[in-house]
């Protein structure tokens, strides 16, 4: 599948672009503490996060949080286009003394909820007009050393959260999306007691849920099961500990992994490098 990627001090963009749709593909990223907006721009699709399912066409933007766990899964055939933008808070720095909260629409709202925007008015338009340009940017400046160019693609995202604040369109009513209050209750309690024990039983007594809630029902609001929903919201907590200056064993430990035997070879698994590789990777960005 062709893939563009262009990377800053601050930021990151993916475009990636399929014109026979052979894949069905599913993203599982994690960048640190950043802001993610995926946007489809061609192809259909599914967004499953924290127990909520959004359905997606083109035009469609998701916005999510670093700790917000996401699975995307895309329809086979056809032209598949989509962009992805993961932002630092420091991108923001060139309007810091505006005051403006460009970033509220990632922090003010519960886990799971409020993360699509439909692009249907004049402002979508421009939302859309905003990821053209950055696509235009990224393609022009294939030397991502140039200065000028980083700082082009930086201003643009600037523009790109400018519109998304503006458009209002945000999907907030529960009827826009599946979304099972009994799952998303078991994905908040999962959420809340990554430290101790979680096994089906244990969710079972704590949850008051039953087996099947727990088996297909969990699988068709998250897109995985609950041993691999734990897994990963562990490995997400383990890096927010680390780059909290926590060493790699305290934090495997602190978030509810058994050995650090264990988290190693889930991180291996579900990342593809070792923990060493993933940290210094950021540790030098």
């Amino acid at each position: 599948m062709p893939r563009t990627v262009f990377q800053g001090d601050c930021f990151k963009v993916s475009h990636t672009f399929e014109p026979d749709g052979q894949h069905n593909t599913r993203i599982e990223e994690y960048y640190g503490d950043y802001f993610t907006i995926t946007a489809l721009l061609h192809g259909h699709g599914k967004c499953f996060v924290e127990g909520s399912c959004y359905t997606l066409s083109p035009g469609d933007v998701i916005i999510l949080r670093a700790n917000e766990l996401r699975r995307f899964s895309f329809d086979h055939g056809g032209l598949h286009e989509r962009m992805t933008v993961y932002i630092s808070p420091s991108v923001l720095s060139p309007v810091w003394r505006a005051g403006i909260p460009l970033l509220d629409i990632f922090k003010n709202r519960p886990p799971g909820t409020g993360n699509k925007f439909e692009l249907i008015n004049d402002n979508g338009i421009s939302v859309l007009s905003v990821l053209d340009e950055i696509k235009s940017w990224i393609s022009a400046y294939t030397d991502q050393t140039d200065e000028i160019g980083r700082i082009e693609v930086q201003l643009s995202i600037i523009r790109l959260l400018v519109r998304l604040h503006r458009s209002g369109n945000l999907i907030t009513d529960d009827k826009r999306y599946d979304s099972d209050p009994v799952i998303r209750n078991v994905c908040l309690y999962i959420h809340k007691n990554l430290s101790e024990k979680l096994t089906y039983e244990h969710l079972q007594e704590n949850c008051h849920v039953s087996r099947y809630q727990l088996g297909e029902i969990f699988r068709h609001n998250t897109g995985m099961t609950v041993t691999e929903y734990i897994i990963q919201k562990r490995l997400i907590r383990v890096s927010e500990l680390v780059l909290e200056g926590a060493s790699l064993e305290n934090a495997a430990l602190s978030a509810g992994f058994n050995s650090y035997s264990h988290f190693y070879k889930m991180f291996i698994k579900y990342k593809g490098i070792s923990p060493k590789q993933y940290f210094d990777f950021f540790r030098n960005t």
